[in-house]
């Protein structure tokens, strides 16, 4: 037997209910201008960005702080780091293992970044290394835009996000010819619960109320024909 309208919009608005609903947070923290160009060391040296200022009261240490987190992560959290010019590279394609510098989440290292192995990156998140390498092969001069994004396992990253902060570190102290860094930008995204607003949810659950105590009645109709057919047919 199809279904009639009532038994149809039931079926919809249970499934609608009980279907995964998310959203995807999204949180950024950005530098804006050139972050080597910060450098407190007026001997016009090469490394400008080792000698930053920067504002952790360290020099050559910059934080990228983003808050406001929703704690509620549902999967991976994706990390992306990104500068429109980047003083990282060396001809088109390759990389200056001079410039370099090192990646920290809430303090866990990822490695010493464009140092001309990946090797201790990949140690530590294979997509970071992957990506690392897709930058450099990527680059069209010496100083080129900047895409790092990788992933976090949720398991890793969602114990750091539960006080709705989380640090992300460019520690330059081992870099020995990094010049510029442009509008380097942080950017943290994930899925979250999506947020039903309340009166919304209430109103859903009365309607799927009144459609199962209708189509409960349907159905015990339909029993009750299917009975009284097949005793017609017994005699």
């Amino acid at each position: 037997m199809k279904p009639t309208p009532l038994i149809a919009a039931f079926i919809g608005a249970l499934s609608m209910t009980q279907a995964a609903q998310a959203d995807i947070f999204s949180q950024t923290s950005t530098f804006s201008g050139d972050l080597c160009a910060t450098d407190v060391d007026g001997a016009g040296d090469y490394d400008d960005c080792a000698t930053i200022a920067g504002n952790t009261g360290v020099r050559g240490v910059y934080d990228f702080v983003l808050t406001g987190l929703n704690p509620d992560a549902q999967g991976d959290v994706t990390i992306r780091l990104t500068s429109p010019d980047a003083d990282l590279f060396a001809d088109p394609g390759a990389n200056n293992p001079n410039e370099r510098f090192r990646l920290l989440i809430e303090g866990a290292n990822f490695g010493l970044l464009f140092d001309g192995s990946e090797a201790d990156e990949a140690r530590v998140n294979a997509s970071l290394a992957a990506s690392v390498q897709q930058n450099i092969i990527g680059a069209t001069g010496s100083a080129s835009a900047l895409d790092l994004s990788f992933d976090l396992p949720r398991t890793a990253i969602a114990p750091f996000l539960q006080d709705g902060e989380l640090i992300v570190r460019l520690d330059f102290r081992e870099d020995g010819n990094i010049n510029r860094f442009a509008d380097p930008t942080v950017t943290v995204s994930y899925e979250v619960p999506d947020a039903m607003p309340a009166p919304e949810l209430a109103g859903l659950a009365a309607e799927v109320a009144q459609l199962r105590a209708v189509v409960e009645r349907q159905t015990q109709v339909i029993e009750d024909l299917t009975r009284a057919i097949e005793a017609l047919q017994s005699r």
